[in-house]
């Protein structure tokens, strides 16, 4: 019997195994999009002896609405409820899984997948779906194949000899999705169900640059991960953990991995002098520039804000910049995910392009108790990484609005 049908088989609940039946119809043995949670992961997992699966939910609310000026309201700012769900697997059933391409591989056949945009900022296609186990393609997710028919593609799958935690971030990492989506994250929630032996490997694939990004090499770092545990290429191993997340609301920071976080980068004991008002400008970025910075940050000096540049800062240079501040001015970035280490009662305000609206800024200021604000710029094109002008006298107003002089 396929695999699949072992799974139909042993699920006993009807109507999932209706369900099921309905996702695999299309192909005998290939579903078109198994969504992969907690309510189906034991169901799925159940047939083998040793693989233990780890379900984590958190769920709170922000309640405190962004300020801006009348006019820029967003609902999106107004509250949300943070729902999040981490599933973690542990598996020593030896050829069940492996690593390859980036991906978690299950039985030679599919792959388990997180995909972490959400079609409310107009993504299309795949970005519809999160977390699913389905048989991937070289063109596009829409289509369906066979991993046999594109087994080429997958290459030689190394043999460890220790256990290995998949620690990939499907492409080119962010900073950002690097701290909260799927890797640290998964990271931590194994840790709080997991032990993790000595001489740990860690899957990073080969999307990873060999040489690591600043923040990348500062969590090894931190986590007293060596670069000689660090494995880029397909592997299998006697024993594989990692985890997956998914937040229906799409990206959402989760108020213990804040909490995470802040324990390992922000400095014990006393902190650098560093200013008490800062603007932080993109950095080295083509997307979604202030086109008008220069005249934007002239016109903050005027309030005390010094302009800095999180490019080439370690992550701890960067949370003492963070908590040390009183008032963070700053475009949408991934530089912001630093307000993971604010200051409870600091300011941030977040300017937002015309085109492209994100809420992760203000949940991660909400949750460390800081004073959210927002201003809306003018995108100066259509779509969503296009650069923005910032009206200065409205920023003026808004800063007279909050009572900064």
């Amino acid at each position: 019997m396929s695999f699949l049908g072992d799974i139909i088989g042993q699920c006993r609940i009807p109507e999932r195994r209706r369900e099921l039946r309905r996702l695999c119809q299309s192909f005998a043995d290939c579903p078109k999009g198994l969504v992969f949670s907690g309510e189906n992961t034991r169901e799925l997992f159940a047939g083998l002896e040793h693989t233990k699966i780890y379900l984590d939910q958190e769920e709170s609310r922000v309640e405190q609405p962004g300020d801006c000026l009348p006019g820029d309201e967003h609902q999106i700012f107004c509250g949300r409820d943070i729902t999040l769900e981490t599933i973690v697997i542990d598996s020593s059933d030896c050829g069940e899984f492996f690593f390859a391409n980036n991906y978690f591989f299950l039985r030679n056949r599919f792959l388990i997948h997180d995909r972490t945009g959400n079609e409310r900022y107009g993504r299309a296609g795949p970005y519809r779906f999160r977390n699913l186990l389905f048989a991937p393609s070289r063109s596009s997710l829409w289509e369906i194949q066979r991993l046999s028919d594109i087994g080429r593609t997958i290459g030689p799958v190394t043999e460890l000899d220790a256990p290995v935690f998949f620690m990939s971030t499907y492409g080119n990492p962010n900073y950002y999705h690097w701290l909260f989506e799927p890797t640290l994250l998964s990271f931590r929630v194994c840790q709080e169900h997991v032990q993790f032996p000595d001489g740990m490997y860690y899957y990073v694939g080969d999307a990873m640059p060999k040489t690591l990004p600043r923040f990348v090499s500062d969590t090894c770092q931190a986590l007293a991960i060596g670069k000689s545990q660090l494995v880029w290429g397909n592997c299998r191993a006697p024993r594989m953990i990692g985890g997956f997340a998914s937040s229906p609301a799409g990206s959402a920071p989760s108020p213990r991995q804040v909490h995470f976080l802040r324990d390992l980068f922000l400095p014990a004991g006393g902190q650098p002098s560093t200013p008490k008002r800062i603007y932080v400008a993109r950095g080295n970025t083509r997307k979604r520039r202030v086109a008008n910075e220069q005249e934007l940050i002239q016109a903050l000096r005027g309030h005390g804000v010094v302009p800095v540049v999180m490019d080439g800062l370690s992550i701890w240079e960067q949370a003492t910049l963070f908590h040390n501040a009183e008032l963070i001015i700053a475009p949408n970035g991934a530089a912001l995910t630093n307000l993971a280490f604010g200051r409870s009662g600091a300011t941030v305000v977040e300017i937002h392009s015309g085109s492209y609206v994100n809420p992760s800024c203000y949940v991660l200021a909400n949750l460390v108790g800081m004073n959210y604000c927002y201003a809306f710029a003018q995108a100066l094109g259509p779509n969503l990484d296009s650069h923005y002008t910032m009206d200065v006298a409205k920023m003026r107003r808004l800063l007279r609005r909050i009572g900064v002089h």
